[in-house]
């Protein structure tokens, strides 16, 4: 079954590289429903929770806790809205290491959930049972989890665009972590979580309607955040990035207290590893054509546009 999948994403691919769109189309659908049968997936939302605990209180009494270290840069937001992109100009730069997409965060968050224990004893309330020795201990476990994967430099960069759910835990654990929030028109990106198989990962991409309730939610605990923590997470634009590059790139390496460098504009130089299907666009210099590709589909996403809003 999931070579039949996997055949009507390449038939998909294939068919829109021809211009074929209405029947490209087809194929991609068919391909996620495909999908979407073989990992049923229900979506649900924990910002209500998030929001609960994560408070302007919270924050105050949680700033003498946690490690001092400035050494991660957490980019996050949703898959296909030019996170690789962020990372490849940032590595580019002598003081910035490239990992991956590391679990790290996740994984401490998981051992922070147990389904034995009541609700308030739960993440993120469990938190709040935590002394300061506990919190940098934490995390110590993420920052010697992180070394396996970096070399020398002073900082690097963990992109694993979920981490934006835990925001308020990585600030809780790193109050001096930078964090960039790297987003893009929602119809672009969806359109582009809608065309890419991510097997394992990112089940909410495999249906238009859910990818819609997923950005609302996304942008809805962003807001959150940017209130609790004001001044502390830099939002970018992926159009302006495209648009204006020497700009973006002046104002992510200002935000993260870096000197400018030249390889950061030519990011496309950057030798390192990109294990994302975004691999191939991050070796040429920056390009707008993808920018509204997804007008070519725009009559076959009204369950994308209604979800988000965007009528």
């Amino acid at each position: 079954a999931i070579d039949k999948v996997l055949i009507q994403f390449a038939l998909g691919k294939a068919l829109e590289d021809d211009g074929r769109f209405a029947e490209s189309f087809q194929n991609y659908q068919a391909a996620n429903s495909g999908y979407a049968k073989i990992r049923p997936f229900r979506y649900s939302t924990h910002n209500t929770k998030l929001k609960a605990f994560f408070t302007p209180d919270y924050f105050s009494v949680q700033k003498e806790s946690g490690s001092a270290s400035d050494a991660p840069i957490f980019i996050v937001g949703l898959p296909r809205s030019g996170s690789t992109l962020v990372e490849q100009i940032l590595t580019g730069h002598s003081e910035v290491d490239a990992t991956r997409e590391l679990a790290g965060i996740n994984s401490i968050v998981r051992d922070l959930i147990n389904p034995n224990l009541s609700a308030q004893e739960q993440y993120p309330q469990s938190l709040a049972n935590l002394s300061a020795t506990q919190i940098q201990d934490l995390a110590q476990r993420y920052l010697d989890y992180a070394q396996a994967y970096r070399q020398q430099a002073r900082h690097f960069v963990d992109k694993a665009p979920p981490n934006f759910h835990h925001i308020g835990f990585i600030k809780t654990l790193f109050p001096n972590a930078r964090i960039i929030d790297i987003r893009r028109n929602p119809m672009a990106s969806g359109w582009s979580l809608y065309r890419h198989f991510f097997a394992e990962s990112f089940l909410f991409t495999y249906d238009l309607k859910t990818i819609g309730k997923y950005y609302n939610d996304y942008i809805d605990l962003m807001d959150h955040w940017h209130s609790v923590l004001p001044k502390q997470i830099l939002t970018i634009s992926y159009e302006n990035l495209v648009n204006d590059l020497p700009s973006a790139v002046d104002e992510l390496l200002q935000y993260c207290g870096l000197p400018f460098e030249q390889s950061c504009l030519d990011f496309h130089l950057n030798k390192r590893a990109v294990a994302t299907p975004s691999s191939e666009q991050v070796r040429r210099p920056i390009y707008a054509e993808a920018l509204e590709h997804w007008k070519n589909y725009d009559e076959f996403l009204t369950p994308l546009k209604n979800a988000i809003g965007n009528t």
